[in-house]
């Protein structure tokens, strides 16, 4: 399972549960918080450096939701 906080609001705003960790299942997680956001713009992603998160399909998917930056610790 993978979810993605929105961290001012203090609420679960997408997730996506898989049989396999992988960046499909990371990318379909934040897709969900970008739709139930409504689109935001100016909005900072950050998560770890894990291999999920540093994968070229993660990273295009950060790139489809325009005005999204990704930031990692």
């Amino acid at each position: 399972m993978a979810v993605v906080l929105d961290l001012f609001a203090r609420r679960v705003v997408g997730f996506s549960v898989s049989d396999s960790p992988n960046s499909t299942l990371t990318a379909k997680a934040l897709q969900m918080a970008y739709q139930t956001r409504l689109k935001p713009n100016g909005v900072l992603f950050h998560s770890d450096q894990g291999t999920h998160y540093t994968s070229k399909q993660f990273a295009e998917s950060v790139a489809s939701c325009h005005g999204m930056v990704q930031s990692m610790s």
